[in-house]
Parts: C-alpha cells; sequence; structure tokens
C-alpha cells in the first residue's frame, strides 16, 4: 500500500474487509453510505511540548474523544486496535499538517467522511487543545476550535465539549445550505395588496419587565467549557423581553407586511404550527423581524439574565432540579421536532422556554473568550466577529448539558437551522 507524504498528522484509515480492495471501496454504493452513520478518523494529537509528551496528553485526549464520540452514536468510529496496527505497518510520521487535498484523498480511497487531529500542551496547570473536524469530502475545516483544561481531573469533561461541538456542527452541515444569505421576495405592488401597519409596533404586550440588577454570568466549576469562563458579576439595565420565542403565526403577519421571503422548513409538518417557534432564519432575518416589530434581540448578558429568572447561580432557570418534565429537549434529531410555546412552566420572570424547545439568538457577535475582556455593565460582546453569532438556550434534539443557563455556542449568522428561533428585547422606558 502507498504511504501518503506530506501529511502532517498520522493518517488514520478505515481498511476494509479482508480481501476486499481500494477500488471497492470507492465503487460503493452511495445510496447505501448515505443511509449509514458518517464515518470518523480521530488522529492521535500531538504533544508541542515537553510536559505534554512526558505526561501523554495526546494521546490521552484523542482517546478520550474517540470514546465520547462512541458513547454519542452519531458517527462510526475507526477501532482504537486498528489505528495503532495500520500506524505501525505504514510508519506514518508526524510532521506538519493535513492540507485539504490530502484530506479528500483520504477520503476518497478509504470511505472516511470525516478528520478529527489537533495539538496538545500543558502550561503550568493548563492543558491546552487546538482541535480540527475536516470534511473529507470538500476538504473544508468544518470547525476549529480551541479549548483548555484546569486541571487533569477536568480534560474529559473537556474533551466531551468539544465533542458536543463536533456532533452540533454536524448536524448544521446536514441542514439545506442556503442559496443566498436573506433571500428576498419583491412585494407585489401597493395598488395590488396594500402593506399593513406592523400590529402594534413597540407595544409590551406579551413581554415582561425584567428587572435591573447584578448576577453572575457564566461558569467557574472545574468541568466547565471555558468559553463560560471567567464567571464575573454583570450588572444589566432593566428590560422587556418576549414572554415566548417568535411564533410562526407572528412571523406570518411579518412576511404579510414587507413581502419578506418565508423561512426554510416552512412547510415542513413538524414545524410549521401556528403557535410552534418560527425556525429557519438566520441572524439577520430575526433582526429585520425586530425592527419591523419596534424591538430589537436582547443581548447575552440580557438573554442570560432573564433565562435565571432571579435564581442567580443555578443551573437551569428553573433551578437545580434535572431537566425531564420541565423543558422540550432529547427528541431524536432525525424524526424529532420543536413543540407549541409556553408547554412548560415559566421562570422566575415570567419566561417560557428559555431552556429546550429551539435555540435563540442573540444580539452579540460569537467568540470562545468573550469573557475574558468583557465590560461588567449592561456588556454587548465583542466590538467585530468573525462570522458566527451567539446561540442561547438549548434545543427540541439537545440533551440537558445544553439547558443550562450559562450554556453558550456560535453559529453563522447567514445560516439557519430547524432548531433555532428567536425572541425580541425592549428597553424598558
Amino acid at each position: 500500500m502507498k504511504v501518503l507524504k506530506g501529511i502532517g498528522f498520522p493518517v488514520i484509515v478505515l481498511l476494509l474487509a479482508t480481501g476486499v480492495g481500494l477500488q471497492s471501496v470507492h465503487a460503493q454504493d452511495q445510496s447505501k453510505k448515505k443511509q449509514e452513520k458518517p464515518r470518523i478518523a480521530v488522529l492521535p494529537f500531538a504533544n508541542t511540548n515537553e510536559q505534554a509528551r512526558t505526561i501523554g496528553y495526546g494521546e490521552a485526549v484523542s482517546g478520550m474523544l474517540v470514546t465520547s464520540l462512541i458513547n454519542g452514536a452519531v458517527f462510526r468510529i475507526v477501532e482504537r486496535s486498528e489505528i495503532e496496527r495500520i500506524m505501525k505497518e505504514q510508519a506514518f510520521q508526524l510532521s506538519g499538517a493535513v492540507n485539504a487535498e490530502t484530506a479528500k484523498r483520504i477520503g476518497e480511497l478509504y470511505a472516511v467522511d470525516f478528520l478529527v487531529f489537533g495539538t496538545v500542551a500543558k502550561l503550568g496547570n493548563l492543558i491546552e487543545t487546538d482541535m480540527r473536524l475536516v470534511d473529507t469530502e470538500t476538504g473544508e475545516a468544518m470547525l476549529a476550535e480551541s479549548a483548555h483544561a484546569e486541571s487533569e481531573i477536568a480534560v474529559r469533561g473537556m474533551a466531551q465539549e468539544l465533542v458536543r461541538k463536533i456532533e452540533n456542527r454536524y448536524q448544521i452541515k446536514i441542514q439545506p445550505t442556503p442559496v443566498v444569505v436573506n433571500p428576498t421576495t419583491p412585494a407585489p405592488p401597493t395598488s395590488a395588496r396594500p402593506i399593513p401597519a406592523p400590529p402594534k409596533r413597540g407595544s409590551t404586550d406579551g413581554m415582561a419587565l425584567i428587572p435591573a440588577g447584578q448576577f453572575t454570568m457564566g461558569n467557574n466549576e472545574p468541568a466547565a467549557p471555558w468559553n463560560e469562563k471567567p464567571a464575573r458579576t454583570v450588572y444589566v439595565d432593566a428590560f422587556y423581553l418576549d414572554m415566548t420565542e417568535v411564533t410562526n403565526q407572528q412571523y406570518q403577519q411579518f412576511i404579510d407586511a414587507t413581502g419578506h421571503a418565508k423561512p426554510r422548513y416552512w412547510s415542513d409538518s413538524r414545524f410549521n404550527k401556528p403557535d410552534m417557534p418560527v425556525v429557519g432564519v438566520t441572524w439577520e432575518d430575526a433582526m429585520q423581524y425586530a425592527a419591523w416589530i419596534g424591538k430589537r434581540l436582547p443581548s447575552e448578558a440580557e438573554w442570560e439574565y432573564a433565562a435565571r429568572g432571579g435564581l442567580n447561580g443555578a443551573k437551569f432557570p428553573w433551578g437545580n432540579e434535572e431537566a425531564k418534565e420541565r423543558a422540550w429537549f432529547g427528541k431524536p434529531y432525525s424524526y424529532g421536532a420543536s413543540t407549541k410555546v409556553a408547554a412548560f412552566a415559566t421562570n422566575g420572570y415570567g419566561l417560557f422556554d428559555m431552556a429546550g424547545n429551539v435555540a435563540e439568538w442573540c444580539a452579540d457577535w460569537f467568540r470562545d473568550d468573550a469573557y475574558r475582556d468583557s465590560v461588567l455593565n449592561n456588556p454587548t460582546g465583542p466590538a467585530t466577529g468573525t462570522g458566527q453569532k451567539v446561540v442561547r438556550g438549548g434545543a427540541w434534539y439537545e440533551d440537558s448539558y445544553y439547558l443550562r443557563c450559562s450554556a453558550r455556542k456560535g453559529m453563522a449568522s447567514a445560516t439557519y437551522s430547524n432548531t433555532v428561533g428567536f425572541r425580541c428585547a425592549m428597553p424598558a422606558r
């Protein structure tokens, strides 16, 4: 077998059953492959300094990723014993980086859909990891994440968080890609269809008044993701927030009034009931709706403050009790769905579904380290970003880990999902 040269990390491949050659791999029935769980290969992480090499953190982190991926049941993973055997037989070496063409070639030859690789360094008490998830069909780096653990005990939690991000990014990938950003449909001439005024523009009907106050934003627990750290005390002015996520019925009024394009999944019976939260909207769609109705999207700080409902330090909007029977979550992604708004009890501020049902766009740019240089008085997030906006609240297909008040992630502002909607805010006058 030919050895691929110039590959930065050891290339892990999935060998076929004995007697089946590479040509038969390439000729596998594509329709069958689409029905199978995608194949993922985790390359042993490279130790980038002596402290990491001495303890063997690279091997440990990659092993934890493999375990978490297997438990997640989203991917088919290459067996560890097979990885070690192939590495020994092919004498793969660490030297550089996996480029797009190499990743695509590996996918073609060995039926590997995704590659995970990265580096680990030990810096004082911190174990720092840089990880990449590459789609071998396109050679595209789908996910680039940096994470750290503040102790050896916390490394497993760090690995589990990285796997959650891998799984979430894959779920976004399998959604249809928008052809254009914010497509619009021209409205008929006003003579043919008068454009109605927004219903009660700027009204606080259906909104809860969130009192001014301070709270602990973030999470300093040892196993918490580093993008939730450091926790710090933040002050927020009083504001109004929609009691529920914006529904399909409300969004229909926006479409009728402005001629704005219908969102994706508008015809999908799993998501299009009038009292369900609207999904399939980009961040810009949400911003345009909010402006039309005389409102805005909440800042990330406002969102978390409101979600806590006055229970400062609690894990969930209702307290620390388990999420079962308190929120809509944990449904199978392939055939699950959202549910009507306000199906569960409110939190202390009278807000529905601040955990579960659909996740929600916030106004802020997303950055993993946003909390490290954030202002403490009415923070509005980083001044600039690289395309991702904050998404909060967890969704119908996610586990209870993402229902936590402090849980945060980013999503490209030009994309949409059947798991993400929004609610609107207004300043208190």
